[in-house]
């Protein structure tokens, strides 16, 4: 479903709400398109570490890397990124060392 069909969906009640929360800055609407765009990309994650499904509420999300090159990993428990971050230090250690 693409926004004109939304839109061609609703009935005078939710077009005069819609219209009014874009009147006053469309916060509302911001909110429940940054809540879905989460909802989205947290449905199909698992952990880095364990491949455990992942559930936003009981989840830790690591950003890392350079600005131009940014990566996620996410992860079910705090065992899970203890364990990926001592790997992570490791992986910096031998790097040094060559």
């Amino acid at each position: 479903m693409n926004v004109r069909q939304a839109i061609t969906g609703m009935d005078l009640q939710e077009l005069k709400k819609v219209e009014f929360d874009l009147q006053t800055g469309g916060n509302h609407m911001k909110q429940l398109i940054q809540k879905r765009i989460v909802d989205y990309e947290t449905r199909n994650s698992f952990c880095a570490v364990c491949q455990k499904p992942l559930f936003r509420e009981y989840s830790y999300t690591l950003t890392f890397g350079p600005p131009d090159l940014m990566k996620k990993a996410s992860f079910c428990a705090m065992d899970c990124l203890d364990y990926f971050l001592i790997q992570v230090k490791k992986l910096s250690k031998q790097r040094e060392e060559y």
